[in-house]
Parts: structure tokens; sequence; C-alpha cells
């Protein structure tokens, strides 16, 4: 979740559902890197987008993906550790994290300064004042400010683990389920609620955003509204025969700014729950209840979610009959 009042009370829930399951009381398990606070859709730090899935290589490639492979190492490491190396793991995870998202700024960064250099003759190129990206310039020397203070030995070493990274990227925070040396490709099971925010008051409120969407996500076109990207996002982040469940707005399954959706993922659907008998939300909005099974699915099996508070089974909606 983009809100971390609501990961901090996910946790909470979690662990009393352990406390409350539990015959004998046991230690709490450790939540870094399971429950996480971030941008569900592309990978930021200090609130940026930063584009770590660029697959072009260039200059910092290579150490980008060596470090790629030694943090999973030790994310790895973390998960089994004892609690006082978990403490000298953390610092470490965080500065692999750090030096990671820097490495790429950096050559943003350069990138940014040869493409703002504005050639007079082919001998004499100038770079013109100003036209720089400050912006990536900030994120590099936050990243060093944070580094020095993670290695700080004139702090206590818990206050230094403590420190918070502005940093959200799904495959390398969750590393053991997309690693390549895992098998990994994805989750099994990906269930959400996505943020329904209309194209008109991302047009009006968050425009920077709106269009960095639009250019990252192929089913963002026409008047999109959010939740349509948050199921691309998805199914890119479920592996093979993986299961997607969604509560949003039924809209998308009729009208036009639906139709690339529908394009990608009708082969995956397998259920639609109606949900316009009972009152979900606040906002009025008529509600589904989608499904999706990544891999061909032949029918959609078609549910209502009655008044009180059953599921009735309606049919199965064989899909080659469906134009």
């Amino acid at each position: 979740d983009i809100e971390s009042g609501a990961v901090e009370i996910a946790r909470l829930r979690f662990w009393l559902a352990i406390v409350v399951d539990e015959k004998t009381p046991q230690a709490l398990p450790n939540m870094d890197f399971k429950i996480m606070q971030g941008n569900s859709l592309v990978p930021t730090f200090g609130g940026k987008y930063v584009n770590l899935n660029d697959k072009k290589r260039h200059i910092n490639y290579q150490r980008i993906s060596q470090n790629k492979t030694l943090l999973h190492k030790l994310q790895t490491e973390f998960y089994g550790s004892e609690a006082n190396h978990k403490t000298e793991l953390l610092i470490r995870i965080k500065f692999l994290i750090l030096e990671i998202v820097k490495l790429q700024m950096d050559y943003e960064h350069q990138l940014e300064i040869q493409n703002s250099a504005k050639t007079i003759d082919l001998f004499n190129p100038v770079v013109k004042e100003g036209e720089t990206d400050e912006e990536k310039a900030n994120l590099i020397n936050l990243c060093i400010d944070l580094q020095k203070k993670l290695t700080d030995e004139n702090n206590p070493i818990s206050e230094r683990a403590g420190i918070e990274i502005p940093f959200f990227d799904w495959r390398i925070l969750f590393s053991e389920v997309f690693s390549s040396e895992n098998g990994g490709d994805g989750f099994d099971i990906v269930i959400g609620n996505p943020p329904y925010i209309d194209s008109e008051t991302m047009t009006r409120a968050m425009p920077d955003e709106r269009n960095l969407f639009a250019s990252l996500f192929k089913t963002a076109k026409g008047n999109w509204d959010m939740y349509i990207i948050f199921y691309e996002q998805g199914m890119s982040i479920l592996k093979p025969d993986g299961t997607l469940s969604f509560i949003t707005p039924n809209k998308w399954l009729s009208i036009g700014y639906g139709q690339k959706l529908r394009e990608s993922c009708f082969q995956y659907l397998s259920a639609i729950c109606d949900c316009q008998r009972i009152k979900v939300f606040e906002a009025g909005n008529e509600p589904v209840i989608c499904t999706l099974k990544k891999n061909n699915c032949s029918s959609i099996s078609i549910s209502r979610f009655e008044e009180n508070k059953t599921i009735s089974f309606v049919q199965n909606v064989d899909k080659r009959i469906i134009d």
C-alpha cells in the first residue's frame, strides 16, 4: 500500500492473528521485506520514478546486475538468521539497495547531461547551464546521505538498521519471488482493491503521474481510470498458472476505455461476481469481483453477491459465444 498507516495496520492485524491462533506463544516473525509500503504501479525512490527494469545495457549495467545478485543472497540469509545477525544484514541490505539506485540514477543523470549538450559545431559541444536533470542529481545525493548514516558507527547499530529507505520495487525487494536462481517468476496469488481514481481527477490533480502511467502501461488508453492499469500490473507480477482477484467498478467490462484491458486479459478471465445488490463502497460504484488465472480459460463462471452476504452461482459462459 502507498499509505504507511495502512501498512502498519496490516502488520498489526497479521501479528494479532498469529497470537490468537497460537496455543503456545511463539516469537513473532520479522515483517521486513514481507509487508511493505510502496507504489504498486512503478518503482520509486524518494517518491520519484526510477527505471530499474530498463534492460538496455549501459555503463553501470553490469555493476547493477552484480549488486542485485548479492542483494538476493543477503535477503535469503536475512530471513533465516539469528536476531543479532539480522541487524547487521539489514544495514547491508539497505546500503546495497541504495547502491543499486545510485548507479541507475548516475547513468540516467550522465545521459541527461549528454542530451542537453548543444552542438555549436562537431568539435565544440557546449552544455547550457540549468539544463541538466537536477532531480536525478538530488536523488543521487539522497542515496549518498543515507549510506553515510547507515555506516556511521558513532550511532547505535539498532538505530542505523531502523533508517527508512524511501524505495520500492517488486522485483528487487521481493527478490525471492522473482529470482531466476529460485525458479521464481512471480507471485502465486495477487489480491487487491485498487484505488478508484477517475480520469478527470487524475488529469486535474496528478497530470504528471497520469502521463507517466500512460507511457508505461499499454492498457492506459482513452479516458482510463486508475484501476485499469492495476490489472495490467497485477498480471505482470503473477506467475504462470497464478490467480489474480480484484474488486473494481464494473465499467471496464463494457465501455470504451476498457477495450485494451479486455483484449489483454480476456483469455485469462475465469470468474465474475456481481456485487450490485449490496453497497460495497460509499462512492456508489457498481463493483464486480473479477478472477483471472494466468492460463487459457475456456469459460467464465458468473455469480452474484446477494444482500444476505451469500454468493449465488448464476451460470458458466462459454467464451466462444462472446463476441
